[in-house]
């Protein structure tokens, strides 16, 4: 009897970093596709073609979907993956916490150097008027990829040594 649930308890960790993988070339696509459309101002249209539109939804279902499930999806991580898992935390907490201090930093020196009434260059982004619904969306995005990014990054320096 515990020789046929215990295949299937180490199928399932085996699960985890594939998926983890996969999320991490997606957001890769995905954030590609954003340094486009802000950046190169190249607007991608996914719907007018079939491939577009399997490429969007599969962005979306594993930057939006598949990583949050991963994240907490604690049944199918086994030690290592805990141990990622707990450092990727502790990294992703020190970021938010000293992210917002530094961009406001940047922002009033170039303010301050700049010496003009308008934000220039990439400081526009900090002063947007943005809805609630907005800014949690893209917190809840970009604590996402950044989860998966780190994760990943963690995971490769450990093969490395």
């Amino acid at each position: 009897m515990t020789s046929s649930i215990k295949p299937q308890k180490k199928q399932r960790y085996r699960l985890y970093f594939p998926l983890m993988d996969m999320c991490m070339v997606f957001a890769i696509i995905g954030f590609g596709a954003f340094l486009a459309d802000t950046v190169a101002g190249i607007q991608f249209e996914p719907t007018e073609t079939w491939w577009g539109t399997g490429l969007g939804v599969l962005v979306v279902f594993f930057n939006a979907l598949l990583t949050p499930f991963l994240i907490v999806a604690r049944f199918l991580r086994d030690e290592y993956a805990e141990q990622l898992w707990r450092r990727t935390a502790i990294i992703l907490v020190y970021f938010f916490a000293v992210t917002p201090l530094i961009l406001l930093i940047v922002a009033w020196i170039t303010y301050l150097t700049v010496n003009s009434e308008e934000p220039v260059g990439p400081i526009k982004i900090l002063f947007e008027e943005v809805t609630w619904a907005k800014a949690m969306h893209y917190t809840w995005l970009i604590f996402g990829v950044l989860f998966v990014a780190i994760f990943e990054l963690l995971r490769f320096l450990d093969s490395r040594s």
